[in-house]
């Protein structure tokens, strides 16, 4: 697997959602959750901004059973059903070695989806084929940029 250079790299966007409500940020998720695996979605943007609610939509597209919650204090959660989701959040690390402790590596090894919020704390870690979402706060609906970094 090779991972993204943290060197000269470009965001290609792809596409933009607006969302004004909640329900249409998890319709988003929903929609994405039928991309073909394997799959990595790295979510970045301030807090508030949609990031968990288009996890509620994944979770909710692949018909996992676990309740979504942020997981800022577990770190990973595993959202199980008939095609289970990785959910991580990396707002509280500070290292590249607590990524590796927490056996990131494991993780891409064996699961088909994942999901990485605070993804651009540490973009070295991450495919190149993870497709980043930036989740911004305009004054009537949230905004979802779609891309690639290269």
């Amino acid at each position: 697997m090779t991972l993204i250079s943290p060197t000269n790299m470009t965001f290609h966007l792809f596409h933009e959602y607006l969302c004004y409500s909640e329900n249409e940020m998890i319709k988003v998720g929903i929609d994405f959750s039928q991309l073909p695996i394997p799959w990595v979605l790295g979510l970045c943007g301030d807090l508030g901004s949609g990031k968990t609610t288009f996890v509620k939509g994944l979770a909710q597209g692949l018909q996992c059973t676990d309740e979504v919650s942020s997981p800022t204090f577990g770190l990973i959660h595993l959202y199980s059903g008939p095609k289970p989701l990785i959910h991580c959040d990396w707002y509280r690390i500070e290292t590249l070695n607590e990524i590796d402790r927490l056996g990131w590596y494991e993780i891409l090894d064996n699961y088909d989806r994942i999901v990485v919020e605070w993804a651009d704390k540490f973009i070295e870690r991450l495919p190149t084929s993870t497709l980043f979402l930036y989740f911004t706060i305009e004054d009537q609906f949230h905004k979802i940029q779609v891309g690639k970094i290269e």
